[in-house]
């Protein structure tokens, strides 16, 4: 199977090209390091006073697989976060950061298109390097064929309930999101941070903007303009929340983001700690 071979970034390039999403790539390459054991999620409960009930706090911090993973371009941004291996970052800080470092997404999808395994399958000219854009060649039109036929035929064998599905899909970590594997519960708490850090950029931008005294009321002129940058409301960072199952552009329905608070927004929750 050739969805084995490839990140859930790397398929949505060649399914979509340059208008692959970004904010989907980033959250389904952070589910597929969380299932490759590359990431994992900790939950430290903190407690403000000894009369108040524990809350969770979530803080992310290098799996088993960190050491041996060799990884991928578009991986980096997501690993570079942490401060060093064997720590941890509270998962609230560790999007922040990450949305602040994260490549602008024209370049964030070259460097997607710079994994080994799509050598032969994308190419530039000088048009394409002016306009921040790229083509596929018949190789990569080939396999982009070739992995959403799989996807479907998977996705048909999920939706029939088929019992196979409980041992084909994990093999492929967050590949399996794609043709419809339950997302974990560690990419609903990473969607409640990514779309918390996105709303407050929002705000910030629209609060401090010249004009923003004279408009009442309206807050939306940012998540409407077609940005495609993370501070953006665009089709990548704007609002509209897509959930983990599904071939879709945004793969689905609500994973739950409105609700609870996944980071520790209780004062007092420390930032990063060793082990």
């Amino acid at each position: 199977m050739q969805l084995a071979r490839f990140s859930p970034a790397e398929i949505l390039i060649l399914q979509r090209m340059a208008q692959a999403p970004v904010r989907h790539m980033l959250r389904l390459t952070f589910a597929d390091l969380v299932l490759r054991d590359v990431l994992r999620l900790e939950n430290r409960p903190f407690q403000a006073s000894p009369y108040d009930p524990p809350a969770p706090c979530y803080y992310v911090r290098p799996g088993d697989a960190w050491l041996a993973h060799r990884p991928r371009p578009h991986e980096l941004p997501l690993l570079q976060v942490l401060p060093e291996a064997r720590q941890m970052i509270l998962l609230r800080h560790y999007v922040g950061v990450l949305l602040e470092e994260l490549p602008a997404p024209p370049n964030f999808r070259q460097l997607v298109t710079e994994a080994p395994g799509l050598q032969g399958c994308v190419r530039r000219n000088g048009w394409h390097k002016l306009v921040q854009s790229f083509a596929l060649t018949d190789q990569g039109i080939d396999l982009g064929i070739i992995l959403r036929q799989e996807t479907e035929a998977l996705m048909a064998q999920v939706a029939a309930g088929d019992p196979d599905m409980v041992q084909l899909l994990p093999p492929l970590y967050g590949s399996a999101l794609l043709a419809g594997m339950a997302p974990p519960p560690e990419l609903h708490l990473f969607d409640q941070e990514l779309l918390r850090a996105l709303r407050a950029q929002r705000e910030q931008r629209f609060s401090s903007s010249d004009w923003a005294a004279g408009i009442g009321g309206c807050g939306g002129h940012s998540s409407s303009d077609g940005s495609d940058s993370p501070g953006g409301g665009g089709a990548d960072f704007g609002g509209g929340h897509s959930g983990g199952g599904g071939a879709s552009g945004d793969f689905g329905g609500d994973s739950g983001c409105s609700s609870g608070c996944s980071g520790c927004s209780g004062s007092g929750c420390g930032g990063c700690g060793g082990d």
